[in-house]
């Protein structure tokens, strides 16, 4: 089962916070990561987060945090990867819009996926839900739909996935990406519901 946007979300919102050096360093950390290069990408995301802490920048600050803990995901440092995500929930609830805190809780909800902690990965996905409902945020809702149906197919409750599936189906009639995530999720619920098979 795979969760739709970890890491690009993150780096689309880089582009409204300037050029600065230490902006420099975020891109240039998530660059490394996205070439599995975690050593240079920590070491560059660790920098920055040093130069936007002393710079009292809290969308940089939250920025490195999230990707650090990113890198930490993808090295399947899963203990890490929470403790800098927490970190950069703090701030986001703290300092930043909805839209950050709603990265972070995806990204939370993934790791706790891949942990097969699926209650709580329903929880902070659930919570990224809400927010993307209750600020119009449709993109974000439609991935977290995809998200909340995946969880739900993987706890068998599958008349909640097909409505979640369902919504996102709705959302994402003019996104053809997320269009055809959304399908292929809805096609896995059918087949766990033994309406579809593989063989028609």
């Amino acid at each position: 089962m795979r969760y739709f946007y970890l890491f690009i979300i993150l780096f689309l919102t880089l582009n409204s916070f300037g050029q600065d050096d230490t902006q420099e360093l975020i891109v240039f950390g998530i660059d490394a990561m996205f070439e599995k290069e975690f050593e240079t990408s920590l070491e560059l995301l660790t920098k920055a987060l040093s130069q936007a802490e002393e710079n009292n920048n809290p969308k940089q600050i939250f920025l490195a945090t999230n990707n650090i803990g990113a890198n930490y995901y993808s090295m399947l440092d899963y203990g890490e990867a929470l403790n800098y995500y927490l970190k950069a929930y703090t701030i986001a609830i703290k300092d930043l819009e909805p839209i950050n805190e709603m990265i972070v809780l995806n990204n939370i909800a993934i790791l706790y996926s891949k942990e097969k902690k699926y209650d709580k990965a329903e929880e902070y996905f659930n919570k990224a839900y809400v927010l993307a409902k209750e600020n119009n945020e449709n993109f974000n809702l439609i991935i977290y739909a995809i998200n909340l149906g995946q969880i739900y197919n993987e706890q068998g409750q599958l008349d909640k996935a097909e409505g979640y599936l369902n919504e996102a189906l709705e959302l994402s009639e003019n996104r053809p990406r997320v269009l055809l995530e959304t399908k292929l999720a809805l096609a896995n619920t059918y087949m766990l519901k033994g309406i579809l098979s593989l063989e028609n």
